[in-house]
């Protein structure tokens, strides 16, 4: 059953320059996509941003304003959505409560009217790949969150569909259930091998879950990539700042063609930097992950004024204590700025200003119009 797909290239899905208008709103902006077969695409963004929109727009729940999508070779537009072959999994589980987990799971094979025996050998096979196989004369209510899930989802890999669309599946999960569940999910595409759309406003679902991450804002793609990529070269501000646990701290300051100066920030770019930059004076956002300050000394001190390096000081607020970590929040102006510090590293106390070594090597800047200026807009893909 699901190796049936395996030798067929036939589960891409493209939008071109898909668009959603409503009365007085557009929800989603001249979206382009090429999602590739068997690929894991996580959308992901804030509440708002048109993620769920544009995966019910796949799914033909919702009617395109504009544009076209293709599942495989075929365009959908006006396709029904029981005739898309794709199944989708939501957040709320919508079981049938007075039916058992064999009876919701076979529910959509028998609508199809598919053979006795083959509804039967489909539900029992992916009950085991989920490991709810025991599970099958239980109802829902004698079910724990986690496996209502599960029953969900099998529900939708008995139909061995094209494609899968996740929305916010683990939304209504406990902290530990969730990180239980996305190596469940992970361990399921392994298997299956079946592209997958999953919409989540986690970022971290979003980093551990996808082969590429689309991010969105207001309605539209903000940068396409893998996890790493988004990560540690972000397209703007809104990028690196949405990405990232802790969140990437940003801080006002000046470029004089020599030294990045702000309220409490001394830096020495690099050459590559600097040739970035340019020789003329302007104003920037500096983006600094909290992992690449230190603690007390200056990175790169000692080999010369004139070697990248810097410093960045304020007043420390509060300090805690995680374990194998240290998260310090100090005061810089009116912004706040998290160290992630070894738990070791010697610091000021709460209430005195501390001084913080930073690593020049791996700071973003960003333009007036939030650009990342150490990217090649060109290169980009």
């Amino acid at each position: 059953m699901f190796g049936k797909r395996l030798g067929e290239n036939m589960a891409q899905v493209v939008l071109k320059h898909v668009w959603k208008r409503y009365t007085d709103f557009v929800a989603v902006k001249d979206f382009s996509l090429t999602m590739n077969d068997r690929e894991f695409i996580v959308l992901v963004g804030p509440s708002g941003c048109g993620k769920s929109t544009t995966l019910r727009m796949v799914a033909g729940l919702e009617e395109i304003s504009e544009g076209d999508i293709f599942i495989g070779d075929r365009r959908v537009n006006d396709v029904p959505p029981k005739d898309r072959d794709i199944a989708m999994v939501f957040q709320n589980y919508a079981l049938y409560p007075h039916w058992t987990v064999f009876e919701n799971m076979a529910f959509g094979l028998k609508l199809r009217k598919l053979p006795r025996e083959e509804i039967r050998s489909r539900v029992v096979e992916s009950a085991k790949v989920l490991e709810i196989d025991h599970l099958l004369d239980r109802k829902p209510k004698a079910l724990s969150g986690g496996q209502r899930q599960r029953v969900a989802m099998g529900r939708a890999i008995v139909r061995n569909p094209k494609v899968f669309l996740f929305d916010e599946p683990l939304s209504n999960l406990d902290a530990k259930l969730r990180v239980q569940m996305r190596v469940e999910i992970s361990r399921l595409h392994n298997r299956l091998q079946t592209t997958i759309i999953y919409v989540t406003h986690d970022q971290v679902e979003a980093m551990t879950l996808a082969d590429r991450i689309v991010i969105m804002h207001d309605g539209r793609i903000q940068q396409v990539g893998t996890p790493l990529d988004v990560y540690d070269r972000p397209a703007n501000l809104f990028v690196a700042t949405f990405i990232g646990s802790p969140s990437m701290n940003v801080l006002a300051a000046r470029y004089d063609g020599r030294t990045i100066v702000g309220s409490g920030l001394h830096l020495v770019p690099t050459a590559a930097q600097k040739a970035r930059l340019g020789n003329e004076e302007r104003e920037l956002t500096v983006g600094i992950r909290p992992q690449h300050l230190s603690a007390g000394a200056l990175v790169g001190a000692g080999v010369g004024a004139d070697r990248p390096h810097g410093r960045l000081e304020g007043k420390v607020e509060v300090i805690e204590h995680l374990g194998s970590e240290r998260f310090v929040y100090f005061r810089v102006a009116d912004k706040q700025v998290t160290a992630r510090l070894d738990p070791t590293a010697s610091t000021a106390s709460e209430g005195e200003v501390g001084t913080f070594g930073v690593d020049v090597e791996a700071i973003h800047l960003f333009g007036s119009d939030g650009t990342n200026l150490l990217i090649d807009a060109s290169k980009e893909s």
